[in-house]
Order: C-alpha cells, then sequence, then structure tokens
C-alpha cells in the first residue's frame, strides 16, 4: 500500500515514494531518508510525536481551565525563571535529563518547552540566565508525558529558603519573552485540537508516519535549496519538526549536519509572510517530488 500523496510529474525520487509495507517494522518509518547529500534514519520516532501530543492535549486543558489564560502564563514564566535558577541548579545529577521525581509542574513545563521552541534564542539563553538548563540536554519528553498519563506532576515547585527568587542577569529573553511565546505555541496547541490531534486515539499511527515523513522531505527540500527559501511547514510536519526541536542539542548537531546551518524557527511571523511562504513551498514541493504540498 502505497501513502496517498497525490502523484504529479516529479524531478526527484523521495522517501515519500516509499510504501508502507517496505517501512521498517520496529520503527514503523523508512529505514532510511534521504535529505540533501545524506542517507539517514528517522530524526523523530513515532512514540515521541504520540508522547509530544500527550503533553500538548494537557496544555490544552490548563488553557481551558484557565478564566485568565494571559494571566495564568505570565505567572508561570516568573515560575520557570526562578525554577531554572534556583531548583535545577540543585539537582543530584549535574549533567543528563530530568529524572520522573525531578518534572516541574506543568505550566514549568508548558514555558519551557515553548522557549526551546524557538531554539537559537533559547541556547543564547542557555548561556546566561538559563545556563542551568542546558546540561540538561533534550526537553523531556517521555518522562513528562508519562507523568501527565498518571496524573503525577507535582502542582507547586519546592522553592529553598534561600534561594527563593532568581537571581543571575538575564541578558536574553525575560519572562515576558517568555510568556509571549506561550500564547503564540498556544495558537499550535490549537490548531492540533482542531484536528482532533489531541486526543488519545492513536492505534492507527498513519496520519503520524506520514507527518514524520514529510518532515523529513520537507527538510530534504530545504537542503535542495540551501535554505534560500521560507518554507512553511503544514500542520503535519510541523509537529515532527517541534518535536525533533524539543531534543536540545541533537537538533543543533542533526540540522547544522543536514543543512549546513542550524535552523531556526520562527514562530512570530506575520499571517502575509506565512500565506506567500506557503505558497512558495507548495510550488517547490510539488517541482521536487511530483505531490501536491
Amino acid at each position: 500500500m502505497r501513502m496517498a500523496f497525490f502523484r504529479r510529474r516529479r524531478s526527484h525520487e523521495s522517501v515519500l515514494d516509499v510504501p508502507f509495507d517496505e517501512y521498517d517494522p520496529k520503527t514503523r518509518l523508512p529505514l532510511s531518508m534521504r535529505v540533501g547529500d545524506s542517507t539517514i534514519g528517522p530524526l523523530v520516532s513515532i512514540q515521541q510525536v504520540i508522547d509530544h501530543l500527550t503533553i500538548l492535549a494537557a496544555f490544552a486543558a490548563l488553557r481551558k481551565s484557565s478564566t485568565d489564560f494571559a494571566r495564568r502564563v505570565e505567572r508561570a514564566a516568573y515560575d520557570y525563571e526562578a525554577w531554572a535558577q534556583t531548583i535545577v541548579p540543585r539537582r543530584r545529577g549535574a549533567v543528563g535529563p530530568l529524572a520522573a521525581d525531578e518534572l516541574p509542574t506543568l505550566e514549568v513545563l508548558m514555558c519551557w518547552h515553548a522557549h526551546m521552541l524557538n531554539p537559537r534564542q533559547y541556547e543564547r539563553d542557555c548561556e546566561s540566565g538559563y545556563m542551568f538548563l542546558r546540561p540538561l540536554g533534550a526537553f523531556p519528553i517521555r518522562a513528562a508525558a508519562e507523568a501527565i498519563r498518571r496524573n503525577a506532576l507535582p502542582l507547586d515547585l519546592e522553592y529553598y529558603e534561600d534561594a527563593l527568587r532568581p537571581t543571575l542577569s538575564i541578558t536574553g529573553w525575560t519572562p515576558p519573552d517568555v510568556a509571549a511565546a506561550v500564547l503564540r505555541q498556544a495558537r499550535f496547541v490549537s490548531d492540533m485540537g482542531r484536528i482532533e490531534w489531541l486526543a488519545d486515539m492513536w492505534k492507527d499511527v498513519r496520519p503520524l508516519q506520514r507527518g514524520i515523513v514529510r518532515y523529513h522531505a520537507w527538510l530534504d527540500l530545504m537542503a535542495a535549496h540551501g535554505c534560500q527559501h521560507f518554507l512553511v511547514p503544514t500542520l503535519d510536519l510541523d509537529l515532527a519538526w517541534h518535536t525533533h526541536q524539543l531534543l536540545g542539542p541533537r537538533y543543533r548537531t542533526d540540522t547544522e549536519r543536514l543543512l549546513g546551518r542550524f535552523l531556526d524557527h520562527n514562530d512570530s511571523a506575520g499571517e502575509g509572510k506565512l500565506f506567500d511562504g506557503l505558497k512558495k513551498t507548495g510550488a517547490l514541493w510539488k517541482e521536487r517530488f511530483g505531490y501536491e504540498y
């Protein structure tokens, strides 16, 4: 069975041409995919994307339960700053991902998530006021999703008496900047809800497979054009892209290796730029792969 990508004339063989029945049975994705001059395995897994959707569903529920979501996000951004500066430095292991019992509140996770989805800014901030987040590496997608399913996230942060508030100088994003990023991401979360992807119903993972595969083709398209165009992702591959960004240092390594540059994510582009970019992306996609975007 082949994926329905609405085939037209094409100029390039791609991962979009691989039928489902030739996917690796272990990953449920193509065994190898071409991005530019490189042949690689999947950059993200189906399970990571499912876990990410579980986290987004929790963010959506948090927003729905809030009488003043913007105000709640504003307070959460200050809690995130305090957590990053006063709690994270005291964790048991200086380097490595958070353990399940080290996870912060859902509100703080929401701020951390939005911060990491601005990868170049996040990396800069990890050189200053958020420096203690750098050793954590990736966002704890699996641990956070499992804690959400068990309703096991803490409801409050446990501040230390001698460090109730941040003391490091912030030279990049301030809490209001983080709060603004959360509100921008809330639109994407709403879009996931609109297409009914936040329901825990992934017995049929083909839509997620399609999004992950299309993400790799999108990267290949970007590599083919030397990252010269503002290529706008569709929702399915955008989810895969966001999931990849949450892998932190690995995302930088992957994009630099495949594209020759650290691929940033601009979630503040205006509607006009997005419209023009989507139109351009569709035309380039059809030209390269022979399918409708």
